[in-house]
């Protein structure tokens, strides 16, 4: 009988070394399997990190006026006089008065490097408030425009600069 409960144990003792080594294994194959995982996610994360996402786009400057009229036409043949404001960055600047009536000028009017305008008219010839985008940033220039004829081209140009802006 000493031999059955010695074989018992031996049974019990094998069974339980069996169980612990398949544990052991399947324990080994579970950290196998972490690891992998933990490099490939690391390895991925890594490619993300790496890849620059796009920046957003800067914040366009915005410009807006405000045209008061001064004087308005007169019979003997005098313009009407407008005083031209800029609002831009949080600051307000005074432009002056102009001859005839002002008026925003649209995209399709501007000309190279032109972000914005105010073109003040009167009979055939007027002031071009332009902002023009330069090196040194936002420059507000003045110019002159004169309506062809059937003889000659009409003019724009001769533009002078009244104010820096800068990039703000």
């Amino acid at each position: 009988m000493g031999s059955l409960k010695k074989e018992r144990r031996l049974l019990r003792e094998a069974a339980f070394f069996r169980y612990t080594g398949y544990m052991k294994m399947k324990g080994l194959g579970l950290m196998a399997a972490g690891i992998v995982l933990f490099v490939c996610g690391f390895v991925l994360l890594k490619e993300r990190a790496v890849e620059a996402p796009e920046a957003p786009a800067a914040a366009l400057r915005t410009f807006s006026w405000r045209f008061e009229t001064k004087e308005s036409a007169s019979d003997d043949g005098s313009p009407p006089r407008t005083h031209v404001t800029l609002f831009t960055g949080g600051a307000a600047y005074d432009l002056g008065n102009y001859a005839g009536s002002c008026a925003e000028m649209t995209a399709e009017q501007f000309l190279p490097g032109e972000e914005a305008g105010v073109l003040c008219w009167w009979a055939g010839a007027g002031d071009e408030i332009g902002i023009f985008k330069e090196d040194k940033g936002y420059v507000v220039k003045l110019g002159l425009q004169e309506e062809g004829t059937a003889e000659s081209p009409g003019f724009r140009g001769d533009f002078i600069e009244l104010v820096v802006l800068g990039d703000e």
